[in-house]
């Protein structure tokens, strides 16, 4: 099914050779070194290195060496600058990971250049990752002071550690969120292992709340206590900016996802995701009901929770509703049987807005395969499905869904019938076939 396959793009990424470095100097004993983890693009970066490869005793390479002395001054002068700045701020030294442009990578042990880009608002910071693990309180500060200056960063992600101290872990996490509130740029920020508290909670719902350039918001593998997850999601119903909401690998079971589901018609998400999050019936039924009041909703993902006959009949209800504009729906690894599929499929047969289907990772083979060949001759709305790993053995159900899907992409088909249409397209591919004589025919 190499046809179905979805495709991504993606840059190649390349070490950047490393350049030489200054003999060390004598240093105290070292701290333990906090971890901040920073993705930076300079459009102006650019990496030159000198070639070392020629044969000693002739005059090039004699100029190469005073060359590469040169350049030895030159990185150990930019050296002594960047532990100048290091020490100006006051920080000790810790791990950076530099992103630029041109997708080489380096990684340097030095602080300053990280955090006077930060200070600085220079514009090739555009995401920084922090770890809560090894951040000191101080070091959280200046952090937090630094967020307000920075109009060139877009994206913050918050690592967490729920094995530390509660109350240390606490301070720290609401220190670096309140700089986040003052912050008028960033438009993704990512908080993962996090046990969000009500005082938590508080924190950054205040600070979602303020920041009105926030579009998506993600929790990842987080654990919501007491009253955490209410007091949060209150707080972020005052941003309106909000497009995108990601709940992943976070128990939301009993009633925690009707918190959720309560906020989406004040949210009004173009985005919903909630994968692995144990939803029972009860708490679909709820979902869907909400689903329906939000007329916004684009995207939606419950990839991950399992899903039976009863909650599919749940959801392909709320799909035949003429109120919700849902054009992608994804359920992947949702334990989806043929029976599932024939109640999904008899709720779709009329949906004139979904265009984007993922059923990849569900056992429902062959008949359920059969259903779905069905369901694209009555519904041409249907662009793309992914039926990957859904063991599928027939090669000519397989070619069935590859049709249909082609036909439901093609201009013919508000010409022609799928039966001349595939014909025509098939004409077409012998053509190509032949070797170069497309270009010539048409």
């Amino acid at each position: 099914m190499s046809n179905m396959k979805r495709f991504q793009s993606f840059r190649g990424r390349e070490r950047r050779r490393p350049q030489p470095q200054p003999q060390p100097r004598p240093q105290p004993q070292p701290q333990p070194q906090p971890k901040l983890h920073t993705r930076v693009k300079d459009d102006n970066d650019s990496y030159s290195s000198s070639s070392n490869d020629s044969e000693e005793g002739t005059d090039d390479n004699n100029a190469s060496m005073e060359n590469t002395e040169e350049e030895d001054e030159s990185v150990s002068s930019s050296s002594d600058e960047s532990e100048s700045s290091a020490s100006e701020i006051g920080h000790d030294e810790h791990f950076v990971q530099a992103k630029s442009t041109n997708t080489n990578f380096a990684n340097t042990q030095l602080e300053g250049d990280v955090f006077a880009h930060l200070m600085s608002n220079h514009r090739s910071l555009k995401e920084i990752d922090i770890d809560e693990m090894s951040i000191s309180k101080s070091l959280a500060i200046d952090i937090a002071d630094a967020l307000p200056k920075n109009t060139y960063l877009t994206k913050l992600r918050l690592i967490s550690n729920r094995g530390l101290e509660e109350k240390m872990n606490h301070s720290i996490f609401n220190i670096i969120v309140s700089g986040l509130g003052r912050n008028a740029y960033i438009t993704t920020v990512e908080i993962m292992y996090a046990t969000i508290t009500r005082d938590t909670a508080n924190a950054l719902g205040v600070a979602l709340a303020r920041n009105e350039a926030l579009k998506k918001i993600c929790l990842s593998n987080c654990d919501f206590s007491t009253t955490g997850l209410s007091v949060l999601f209150m707080g972020m119903q005052h941003n309106k900016s909000i497009e995108d909401v990601t709940i992943r690998s976070c128990d939301l079971g009993n009633s925690a996802s009707d918190i959720v589901a309560a906020s989406l018609p004040l949210m009004k998400p173009r985005c919903l995701t909630l994968e692995h999050t144990n939803i029972g019936n009860d708490g679909l039924r709820f979902l869907f009901d909400n689903v329906l009041k939000n007329d916004n909703l684009r995207e939606l993902s419950l990839s991950g929770n399992q899903l039976d006959k009863d909650s599919i009949k749940l959801l392909a209800s709320c799909l035949k509703s003429p109120k919700q504009k849902v054009d992608k729906l994804v359920l992947s690894s949702c334990g989806l049987n043929y029976a599932c599929i024939r109640a999904f499929s008899n709720g779709l047969k009329l949906n004139p807005t979904l265009t984007n289907i993922d059923l990849s990772e569900n056992g429902f083979g062959d008949e359920g395969a059969l259903v779905l060949k069905r369901l694209l001759i009555k519904n041409n709305s249907i662009l793309e499905l992914n039926v990957e790993e859904c063991n599928i053995t027939d090669a000519r159900l397989e070619k069935a869904i590859v049709d249909g899907l082609r036909y439901n992409n093609s201009f013919l088909k508000s010409m022609f019938s799928e039966q001349i249409s595939l014909s025509i397209m098939e004409s077409v591919d012998m053509i190509r076939e032949v070797g170069g004589s497309t270009r010539s025919i048409f």
